[in-house]
């Protein structure tokens, strides 16, 4: 059978949006993108109500901002367990391609965090051996305090996962919006009756490895599992109608 023939049956026993399941994930973006920026604003505006005095009742300035810096990480590794998950159910879905090309997105969030909580670690060792006191700078050519380094680190943070966040929100969102088909009905898988496992041919794609190939495989063999399910429920519905309708007529 011929990919435009099996295109024509798939739509001619199931409506286009039966098989489009939307990603959310935006609320969560949204709200890791937030708690950054809170995170960012917290370490300018928490200096000017510091006081370097009471470090023995409550934890040191930089302390408090590793604290939140920590709390961020965390909230980013939940976030990106449950992105992924939501990825990979529009995987099995049949969306393949989409979701192969805003993976680097999705990797990005947790990456950019990753990193600058380790610049922030190594810049905590670094304020602990050369910084006597935390309003005082840790090099008389630098007039940078530790505050100040934990300042620079976070906006260099933010400058990174703002783009990358709305990037990624604007792509979900237009996804969402267009309602497309999944791959194997737009084209971008088609299998050969020369072999007996189905051959992909890639739209955009240069990827050639064995580890593609089988995944795309298993994305096509879910998504005709999932359809022949559909297929059977509609059958047998439709056989209890035929039988309710004869009885009627007897």
């Amino acid at each position: 059978m011929v990919l435009e023939d099996m295109r024509d049956l798939l739509l001619a026993s199931d409506s286009p949006d039966q098989f489009f399941k939307p990603i959310r994930t935006l609320p969560i973006v949204i709200f890791l993108l937030t708690s950054d920026v809170t995170i960012l604003i917290t370490s300018f505006v928490l200096p000017q109500y510091y006081n370097p005095l009471d470090y023995q009742r409550h934890p040191s300035l930089y302390a408090t901002l590793l604290y939140l810096q920590i709390t961020l990480w965390v909230l980013t590794v939940i976030a990106d367990q449950l992105i992924t998950r939501k990825h990979q159910k529009s995987q099995l879905s049949g969306f393949l391609e989409f979701n192969r090309k805003i993976m680097p997105c999705m990797r990005a969030f947790l990456i950019t965090v990753t990193s600058c909580s380790i610049l922030l670690l190594t810049s905590a060792a670094v304020a602990w051996d050369y910084c006597p006191r935390e309003k005082e700078t840790c090099s008389q050519f630098v007039p940078l305090t530790p505050a100040h380094y934990v300042q620079i680190i976070l906006s260099l943070q933010t400058c990174i996962l703002l783009p990358v966040c709305l990037a990624y929100s604007v792509r979900i969102h237009q996804f969402n919006a267009s309602h497309p088909l999944p791959d194997i009905l737009e084209g971008q898988m088609v299998y050969s009756l020369s072999r007996s496992l189905p051959a992909f041919e890639d739209v955009g794609i240069r990827e050639t490895t064995d580890d593609t190939l089988l995944e795309k495989q298993a994305e096509a063999i879910h998504f005709l599992k999932e359809h022949n399910a559909r297929l059977s429920r509609k059958i047998l519905s439709l056989t209890d109608q035929l039988g309710r309708y004869s009885d009627a007529n007897v």
